[in-house]
C-alpha cells in the first residue's frame, strides 16, 4: 500500500497530518508526497518526517497527470491510497478502515467520510453531511438508473484504489481541469467494477469558500462536464442532485442557522453562474476563463 499527497504551501497544518499519518501505524516509506514547489516548510516536514518527496515544477501540476505520475514512483503497491494535504485522519483506524473495504473482490475504488472541522458554519457543516452520510454503500453501473450522476461521485481527498483495477483501466486521466476521481469511478463502474464509500473511514475536511472562490470551483466543474460529454451521457445530468442539495441546504438552515440563509442564497447564485459559464466555456475568452478558474496551470498549458 502507497499512501500519496499531492502538496503546496500545505502550512502548518501539515504538521498534523503528518502526526496523524504516523499515528496510524504507517511505515513512512509508505507515504509519497508529491510536492510542486512549495515556498512554505512542506518539502521539509515531508523529508524529516522519513516521508517520500517528489518534486515537480508548480506550473506543471494538474490533477490527473500529477497523481498519475505520482503512482510510477510505488510501482509495487498493491491498494494506493490519495489524500489531499488539507485533509486530516479523524482517528487512527480511518486508512485501516478504508483499505478494508477492499476485501470484497468486486470492489475495485473506495472514498472515505469528510466530516467538517471544528468550528464550522452550519452552511459548511451542511455540506459535509449531505454529500458524506454516516450509512456505508456500494455503487455499481446499474445504479446509475436508479441514482443517475450520483452513482459516479467520488473524492480524492480520501480515497482508495485497487491497484490491478486502476491499471486496466490506464490510470487518471491526464487531460482533465479537474474531476480524475469522479472520472475514473465511472471507468471503474463502466469496467465491471463496483465503487464504495465508507462511512467508518473518517477524515476531517471542510472549507468556508466565499463567492468568488465558489465561482471559481463551479466554472471549473461546468469546464470539466463540458469537456467530458460521455460522463453527462452515461450517467445523465447533474442539475437533480443540485435542486436536492439547495432544498436539503435550506430546510437545514432554517433549523439550525437561519441568519445564514441569504448567504447561503448568495453562494447558490455562485455555483449556477459559475457553472453555466464552465459549461459555455468553448465559447469565452481565455482573459476572461483565467480570471474564472481555480486552475490557470491547466489553461497556460492548454
Amino acid at each position: 500500500m502507497a499512501v500519496i499527497i499531492p502538496t503546496y504551501n500545505a502550512g502548518p497544518e501539515f504538521t498534523s497530518l503528518r502526526d496523524s499519518l504516523l499515528a496510524s501505524g504507517l511505515q513512512v516509506h509508505q507515504i509519497l508526497v508529491l510536492d510542486s514547489e512549495s515556498k512554505d516548510q512542506t518539502y521539509e516536514i515531508a523529508t524529516a518526517a522519513g516521508f517520500r518527496v517528489q518534486s515537480i515544477p508548480s506550473r506543471e501540476f494538474r490533477h490527473g497527470k500529477s497523481r498519475q505520475l505520482a503512482t510510477s514512483f510505488v510501482p509495487n503497491a498493491k491498494i494506493l491510497v490519495f489524500m489531499t494535504q488539507d485533509a486530516m485522519l479523524a482517528d487512527t483506524q480511518a486508512i485501516r478502515n478504508l483499505i478494508h473495504t477492499f476485501d470484497d473482490p468486486t470492489v475495485g475504488a473506495a472514498f472515505g467520510r469528510q466530516l467538517p472541522r471544528e468550528g464550522a458554519g452550519a452552511i459548511e457543516r451542511h455540506g459535509r453531511l449531505f454529500n458524506y452520510p454516516d450509512s456505508p454503500y456500494v455503487r455499481a453501473y446499474e445504479d446509475r438508473k436508479r441514482v443517475g450522476f450520483r452513482a459516479a461521485f467520488f473524492s480524492n481527498s480520501f480515497s482508495a484504489y485497487r491497484r490491478t483495477a486502476f491499471d486496466a483501466l490506464g490510470g487518471f486521466d491526464p487531460n482533465v481541469i479537474i474531476g480524475e476521481d469522479a472520472t475514473m469511478a465511472a471507468r471503474m463502474l463502466a469496467g465491471g467494477w463496483k465503487t464504495a464509500y465508507c462511512s467508518d473511514a473518517k477524515v476531517i475536511h471542510s472549507h468556508d469558500f466565499n463567492f468568488s472562490q465558489v465561482l471559481s470551483r463551479y466554472f471549473d466543474t461546468g469546464v470539466y462536464h463540458a469537456r467530458m460529454p460521455w460522463l453527462m451521457e452515461t450517467f445523465g445530468g447533474a442539475g437533480g442532485e443540485g435542486r436536492k442539495f439547495v432544498v436539503s441546504e435550506l430546510k437545514y438552515l432554517r433549523k439550525h442557522e437561519p441568519f445564514a440563509i441569504p448567504r447561503a442564497v448568495l453562494l447558490t447564485f455562485a455555483k449556477y453562474l459559475g457553472y453555466k459559464l464552465g459549461r459555455m466555456e468553448a465559447h469565452l475568452p481565455l482573459s476572461l476563463k483565467l480570471r474564472l478558474t481555480g486552475q490557470r496551470s491547466y489553461w497556460d498549458a492548454s
